[in-house]
């Protein structure tokens, strides 16, 4: 049986590379549904780890029968064609979509890219392999209606403009139709840039020198040469520019024999010929980091190239193919390694892919990027328009995606029959959502500028962040007991709809943040106790809404937080009595102080870098802290936290985290400075330092 078996996975994979698709789905129907195997058992094994084809006939299966995957998304109303956008966001675009006479020649008549497409196989078990196109099609470039749909759907969902590929060998052009063709149609509205793929073309598809089909050539003359034939494209009136400077990418400038000189032939030919001072970027292929020296203005990422060190993760994988040689790694990894880079000192424009995986193109030999769902993507995507947004001009707030249509490299924007429009869909949703994010962050930074001009009544400051509002009457009652005798200090989200004037109404002295989503109540709250810190105030009352959804109790466990801090005058003046104490720096709420030795849950990591960065020297003891981050304190014990400078963009966005974030850390972060800096830590009551023992924190637990 065992023999039989391989020979049918031999042959299953020989006719998907020649036959297609369907001519396996007939093999494995004929061979095992036919034939009395079991599909409930393991059927070889291969490198030690057994295999069960079962999985691998359905995924086939599912894919030609076009079914639709629990991640499937449809062709949503929704329609960003006419939003202003904050972060532009450009594409690459492939144009192997169509026969030339030159592939017709090197690789068989008739060839373009889907050729390779349509004959991939899974190598692993789960392994999302063939891609096959959904709305698009099987397309021929040469069709100008394709184009119009690639453009409708481009618009639809946020992306401003394509970047094409530009295959030029000292002369020779290649695939150059379906760019002329964009070019020259009036009646495209869309902007597009070129990036030069100056490498040679060669039969394993990487650029380098084994079996050279098309050579690239470099001297004095060809550069002017190429910079005559982009003249028609940038000074198209679609043509992509940064400010007045029309864009080039170069993809490998280590290519060329001298860059720096390049460079000076290109921008004298454009001054000469009034085009604009070319705007040149660097793709960081290869070992490109700083583009400056061989003077160009800027990099540009392009992902897997610069990736960090990443473990490779096939020895977990149940492998199907008995010649598999290549390499695959957990694409969530290697997003997580592209999110946490330095932030360089030269301009560097990001870039985001999906998936990659040229199994099509290195059926053996391929580079994987396995796990990738359109949730992971659109977290990457959302660092990359966060880190554009604040490290980028206005006028070059451009991120970069690879790619519109890389279908043989498994990285595509457009639809497929597994996923749908799932990534066109979360790349409109990180549009959506940075335009209100970013619009709102820079009014609420107009906003808190604005708090220059509080003057201070009393010697009390409440800060207080409001995310309920349906809970503001009842924390209005607890403010009552503090008899007018304090500044309060109101943060609320701009997604939240709450009208200041019902806190103006009771408080016509209340300074109103609208601040940004981000960090809970922790974000709004250090943002507004750094512009008060300087008025020096005696006391300092932190609160907010809580409701912990994610609790049970979360009511009863608000109400006894509040009764504690503020339920009567003299819970109240007990509390300032004490802090009055030289060595005393918070307070919190009865039965709500808690250890790190059992509570520092999955925050462990962020509190050693959080000290770390303010030189405390910490080394993992316990202490204790305020569970739900609601205390009176001193501004001297937790002053020292402001060193950090923490903007709000360092808070991740929210989803709903009950553990393990940015502010979570901070909340145990705020006992870990008072003790470090000799403040007590206490809770009201018997005021002591005494820990409650079987508080109900348990998702918090070590």
């Amino acid at each position: 049986m065992t023999k039989k078996l391989i020979y049918l996975i031999k042959r299953t994979r020989t006719v998907a590379k020649k036959e297609g698709l369907a001519s396996v789905i007939r093999i494995i129907y004929t061979k095992l549904i036919k034939n009395p195997f079991s599909f409930s058992q393991p059927f070889a094994s291969f490198q030690n780890v057994e295999i069960n084809y079962k999985d691998i006939y359905s995924s086939y299966l599912s894919i030609g029968q076009n079914e639709i995957s629990p991640e499937y998304v449809g062709l949503s109303d929704e329609d960003l064609s006419e939003e202003a956008k904050i972060i532009k966001l450009i594409t690459f675009y492939l144009p192997q979509f169509h026969p030339i006479p030159e592939n017709d020649l090197w690789w068989g008549r008739g060839f373009t890219e889907w050729v390779n497409v349509s004959k991939a196989a899974p190598e692993f078990v789960g392994h999302y392999q063939p891609h096959l196109p959904g709305e698009l099609g099987f397309y021929d470039l040469r069709v100008p209606e394709v184009q119009h749909r690639q453009v409708e759907l481009a618009k639809k969902f946020g992306i401003s403009g394509f970047c094409f590929y530009y295959y030029w060998f000292n002369g020779k052009k290649l695939l150059e139709k379906p760019l002329d063709q964009f070019a020259s149609d009036k009646s495209i509205d869309f902007p597009f840039c070129l990036c030069w793929a100056n490498e040679n073309w060669t039969r394993r598809w990487d650029g380098l020198e084994q079996d050279v089909l098309i050579a690239q050539e470099h001297s004095e003359e060809s550069d002017i040469a190429f910079m005559r034939d982009l003249e028609k494209y940038i000074t198209n009136e679609r043509y992509i520019r940064i400010g007045d400077r029309p864009v080039l990418m170069v993809y490998r400038t280590q290519l060329l024999p001298n860059p720096s000189e390049t460079a000076k032939r290109w921008r004298q030919y454009c001054k000469e010929r009034n085009l604009g001072d070319i705007y040149l970027m660097a793709v960081q292929t290869a070992d490109m980091t700083d583009p400056r020296p061989i003077g160009f203005d800027a990099a540009v990422e392009f992902p897997p190239h610069g990736l960090p060190v990443l473990p490779q993760i096939q020895g977990g994988l149940e492998i199907v193919n008995q010649k598999f040689n290549g390499m695959v790694f957990d694409y969530r990894q290697a997003a997580s390694g592209m999110m946490e880079k330095d932030i360089p000192d030269y301009p560097l424009y990001k870039t985001v892919f999906m998936s990659w995986d040229n199994t099509a193109r290195s059926q053996n030999n391929p580079l994987i990027f396995h796990n990738c769902t359109p949730k992971a993507y659109q977290a990457w995507l959302s660092a990359v328009a966060n880190y554009t947004f604040h490290h980028a001009p206005p006028e070059g707030r451009f991120a970069f995606i690879n790619a519109w249509n890389e279908w043989a490299e498994g990285t595509h924007l457009e639809p497929d029959r597994k996923y749908g429009y799932a990534f066109l869909q979360a790349t409109a949703n990180v549009i959506r959502n940075g335009n209100a994010e970013f619009t709102e962050r820079e009014k609420s930074i107009n906003e808190i500028n604005l708090l220059k001009a509080f003057t201070k009544k009393h010697d009390t400051a409440v800060i207080l962040h409001v995310y309920y509002p349906e809970l503001w009457d009842e924390i209005a009652s607890y403010l009552e007991n503090l008899t007018l005798n304090f500044d309060l200090f109101v943060s609320i989200p701009q997604t939240v709809e709450f009208s200041r004037d019902q806190v103006l109404a009771k408080y016509p002295q209340a300074f109103i943040y609208n601040c940004p989503n981000r960090g809970r109540d922790i974000a709004p709250f250090i943002k507004l106790f750094a512009e008060i810190d300087q008025l020096n105030y005696q006391y300092i009352c932190k609160i907010h809404t809580k409701k912990s959804t994610h609790r049970e109790d979360g009511d009863c466990w608000r109400k006894e937080i509040f009764n504690e801090l503020l339920g009567s005058k003299q819970n109240i003046q007990n509390i300032k009595s004490h802090l009055d104490r030289q060595n005393v720096g918070i307070i919190g709420p009865r039965n709500n102080l808690l250890s790190t030795e059992l509570f520092i849950g999955g925050n462990q990591q962020l509190v050693n870098d959080l000290a770390d960065k303010l030189n405390l020297l910490y080394w993992g003891e316990s202490f204790n802290f305020v569970a739900g981050s609601m205390f009176w304190c001193k501004p001297g014990a937790i002053s020292p936290l402001l060193q950090l400078n923490l903007k709000d963009e360092d808070f991740p966005v929210e989803s709903g985290q009950i553990d393990g974030t940015l502010a979570h850390a901070i909340e145990r972060f705020f006992g870990l400075i008072a003790h470090k800096h000799g403040y007590q830590v206490l809770q009201t009551g018997t005021f002591s330092e005494t820990v409650t023992k079987n508080y109900q924190y348990a998702f918090a637990m070590k």
